[in-house]
């Protein structure tokens, strides 16, 4: 386990800077009239927004990887856990496509902005996604390998002993994966 796994929380991002990645993603979305979200974990089974409908997606170039520290959510700063981010990679990832409808933009964004953004952790872009009717493109958060928050090259030993560890203000870590798994089949 490497030596430097997070002993306090993570900065959150300002009211300011989560606004104008609000703003951001709100104008690319009116541009292509419409709005996709790429969900591949927790989106899924809570996703805190409302979507007018969901169909399996893939999103080519990506992989679902244990590579974020939490410890908030679902872990401490005594017990970090794992969360799910997106990577880049030669592989595919399966997951569903959650459409919004347009009088529910601004109200989505915020929310997501509020929970996926919090910390800067991930970066908001828009990317194809598959579906059985063509291709979406869609609003994907992909893991910051740069961000103090990115806990990528743990191997799996050591990413089932934080998880089974970990509890947090949303639960425990194992929950977590529990629900992912069920909610992907």
């Amino acid at each position: 386990m490497p030596t430097d796994k997070p002993t306090a929380t993570f900065r959150h991002l300002s009211a300011q800077a989560r606004e104008a990645g609000v703003r951001a993603a709100f104008q690319r979305a009116t541009e292509i009239g419409e709005l996709h979200v790429f969900a591949y974990a927790s989106l899924v089974w809570r996703p805190c927004f409302s979507s007018a409908a969901c169909v399996p997606g893939n999103l080519e170039g990506h992989e679902r990887d244990w590579c974020m520290w939490t410890v908030e959510a679902r872990g401490s700063p005594e017990h970090p856990g794992l969360g799910l981010g997106l990577i880049a990679s030669s592989n595919n990832c399966s997951g569903y496509l959650l459409t919004v409808a347009p009088p529910h933009w601004h109200a989505a964004l915020e929310a997501m902005w509020e929970r996926e953004m919090l910390t800067g952790v991930y970066q908001p872009v828009w990317c194809p996604v598959s579906i059985d009717v063509g291709i979406k493109e869609a609003l994907v958060f992909v893991i910051d390998p740069t961000h103090p928050q990115y806990a990528g090259g743990l191997d799996m030993q050591a990413q089932a002993e934080l998880i089974a560890k970990a509890s947090g203000e949303l639960g425990t870590n194992r929950e977590y994966l529990e629900l992912t798994v069920a909610s992907m089949r």
